[in-house]
């Protein structure tokens, strides 16, 4: 095989818009000279530089959907109106799913199971309703976020814990998980779009 590199040779060479490198080893074998070939891509300049800028901006993008689910929850522990009303779509959704028996039915969110706020206004109010201060202080934590993106639109499901403050003591009140849908609007802020708020289990009566 007049030519053949009989160690290590490599060439680069031209295929269509990827560039590539042919390695050629070659091997004696009881007098049969064999030759193996290996080809391997190498990516282009500006096509690495396009996939490093869609890594990024798909980290920046995570990164506010997940600024947006603390939002929430800073929003509702602390009543304010303002973040609260950012952190929705004009036409969002909001609803609370429960097996039967594990919100009391009398309580502020029993009442609303299966029962959807719709709209920046609704919610508002809904918001206006909650227990005013000074009351029993209350964080909301959503937990084990997973981001699934789709061009200008992503989903997340988080883990979702309540604690209340009774007497100077954490107690826990309320597991369950949050499914959202977000949207990316006209402004390029993420925003919910629909959140649907699976309670798991709820603390009834004095702890």
């Amino acid at each position: 095989m007049p030519g053949l590199p009989r160690d290590l040779a490599s060439h680069q060479i031209e295929d269509g818009h990827l560039p590539s490198i042919l390695v050629i080893k070659s091997k004696n074998y009881g007098g049969c000279l064999f030759a193996f070939s290996v080809r391997i891509k190498i990516p282009r300049k500006d096509r690495l530089i396009d996939s490093i800028e869609n890594r990024v901006r798909r980290l920046e993008d995570e990164r506010a959907i997940q600024r947006v689910i603390c939002n929430y929850c800073f929003a509702v522990d602390n009543k304010r109106q303002e973040l609260w009303a950012d952190v929705f779509t004009e036409d969002a959704v909001l609803m609370f799913k429960a097996e039967p028996g594990i919100i009391p039915a009398d309580s502020a969110i029993g009442k609303m199971i299966e029962r959807p706020i719709i709209g920046r206004r609704q919610l508002a109010e809904w918001l206006a309703r909650l227990p005013q201060f000074p009351g029993p202080p209350m964080k909301h934590a959503a937990v084990n976020t997973i981001i699934t993106l789709r061009g200008d639109e992503a989903t997340a499901d988080s883990n979702l814990v309540h604690f209340m403050d009774r007497e100077g003591t954490p107690v826990l009140l309320s597991t369950g998980r949050n499914g959202d849908k977000f949207r990316r609007c006209a402004d390029g802020q993420w925003r919910i779009a629909e959140r649907i708020a699976h309670m798991d289990s709820m603390r009834q009566g004095p702890s």
